[in-house]
């Protein structure tokens, strides 16, 4: 018989010689082991945890992610309105919403908005565009000065009447309302047959139509993320869904607001997991009888 042979003799009889001391010792390793796991392992969803920070690029990434902290774990929210009015005014109300739940946003900005934006903005733009904008609201001076009286339809009637009366007295032409009362027309015809109609004061102000950035803006939203759930950021977005469509914020208000970003990717991708998590355990499964 081999010395290895011999030794596991001797081991196996003196174990069953002293069979509480085996027991006691295999209770203690156990919970030794049990310890050591609770201590060193856990379950994250946090991808970047699974790589080493001792690695020379990964070292750079989190110097960056150290400089530019708002540039990381982003939910990026993209509102598309009818009209460049129910963009901005989604957008801000949105924003605002989001901003009272700290718990749940620890940022919230508006990169194409704000009350800089909104106070200057205009001489952001091309002159152009300018000269256009302030040729527009002089003309339409008179008629903005009744909406603000009263910005109802009736009001609307009112300020048209009172451009026609102009026009009677030689102050203006058919043609300088030629735009807004086609641009009016088309709005109650679509509102009598029961469509949706949506109307842009601000179009009509600058003489063209609105483009992509006009209808769109974004917000970025920095969620509280919850590495142990297995999609981190999802109770944040539900939140924000749930919120849009508190405020009204969806089709039949001519707005409509979609997810996207790092953060709601990533959610889905480890949702993608959980929907298979049948299959891949009964592969598992089948795998772990067939070495065994």
């Amino acid at each position: 018989m081999s010395t290895g042979s011999s030794l596991i003799g001797r081991v196996v009889a003196g174990s069953t010689r002293h069979p509480s001391i085996v027991l006691l010792l295999a209770v203690v390793l156990t919970a030794a082991a049990v310890v050591h796991m609770a201590r060193n392992f856990a379950m994250t969803a946090d991808t970047a945890q699974l790589i080493s920070s001792k690695l020379q690029w990964r070292q750079r990434e989190i110097a960056f992610e150290t400089a530019f902290p708002q540039l990381q774990n982003l939910t990026l929210i993209v509102i598309d309105g009818a009209t460049p009015e129910l963009t901005d005014d989604a957008a801000r109300r949105l924003a605002a919403a989001l901003q009272g739940k700290p718990a749940l946003f620890r940022t919230v900005r508006r990169p194409d908005g704000g009350p800089f934006l909104e106070r200057e903005g205009l001489l952001l733009a091309p002159l152009a565009d300018v000269d256009k904008t302030i040729k527009g609201l002089s003309q339409a001076a008179p008629l903005l000065g009744s909406l603000n009286a009263d910005p109802s339809l009736r009001g609307v009637l009112s300020a048209l009447s009172s451009s026609l009366q102009g026009i009677e007295f030689g102050q203006a032409t058919l043609q300088d309302f030629e735009p807004m009362t086609r641009a009016l027309a088309d709005t109650f015809e679509k509102a009598a047959s029961g469509e949706p109609a949506f109307f842009s004061w601000r179009t009509l102000l600058t003489g063209k139509a609105a483009e992509t950035r006009d209808t769109r803006h974004v917000i970025l939203v920095q969620p509280a993320l919850d590495y142990a759930a297995l999609e981190p950021g999802q109770a944040a977005s539900d939140s924000i869904r749930e919120i849009a469509r508190s405020l009204g914020l969806d089709a039949a208000h001519g707005v409509s607001v979609r997810l996207t970003g790092p953060v709601p990717l990533a959610d889905e991708e480890f949702g993608t997991l959980a929907e298979d998590a049948h299959l891949i355990l009964g592969a598992m499964i089948v795998a772990l009888l067939g070495i065994l």
